[in-house]
């Protein structure tokens, strides 16, 4: 179970790192600073994401070890319910703050421009990342690391080559929408 779960960690960091850099290699600094801007929020999600998508598989195989499956099932759909909760209220509140956030900053207006082209498709992707996480974990938890495992390359990879290819063609919402493909896949 540890590939799999260590590979559930890495993909939170390695999707910010990946856009990153694609936004520096193809884009420019503007655009590396745009994702930098964003990052906190992004650290926001996956810290929330994390208190769930730990403790509510510890849970579920707990019960489920002890012969309790309806216990087992109970805490899981509390665990779905609570993720979902968690991501419907980050995309409220960053879809209605987080111009503002961004803009406390007092950055370029360049780097400005990036980030909220890029903030577009990840207030999205922060819709749906606290319960991804928790499925990855479950499924880990549940004792299956190899479809754990192999969604988090699919994930990785994935994100990282269509980051690239779209980054190519609309710039910083493209690095943006790759990430919420991923995170949905």
């Amino acid at each position: 179970m540890l590939l799999g779960g260590t590979l559930t960690m890495m993909m939170s960091s390695l999707t910010v790192m990946s856009d990153s850099l694609i936004a520096g290699a193809v884009i420019g600094a503007d655009a590396v600073a745009g994702v930098t801007l964003v990052t906190p929020l992004y650290s926001l999600v996956v810290f929330i994401g994390t208190l769930f998508s730990l403790g509510i598989p510890i849970l579920y195989s707990k019960e489920m070890g002890r012969f309790r499956k309806k216990e087992a099932d109970r805490i899981f759909g509390f665990g779905v319910l609570m993720t979902i909760t968690v991501g419907i209220i980050m995309f409220v509140i960053i879809s209605f703050l987080g111009d503002a956030f961004l803009q406390s900053s007092s950055p370029h207006k360049e780097v400005l421009a990036y980030a909220k082209e890029y903030l577009f498709w990840m207030r999205l992707t922060f819709l749906v990342m606290p319960f991804q996480m928790l499925l990855s974990e479950i499924v880990n938890g549940d004792g299956d690391e190899f479809i754990s495992t192999i969604a988090n390359v699919i994930q990785g990879l994935g994100n990282i080559t269509l980051s690239i290819v779209l980054s190519r063609f609309i710039g910083m919402r493209g690095i943006g929408f790759a990430s919420f493909i991923f995170y949905i896949i």
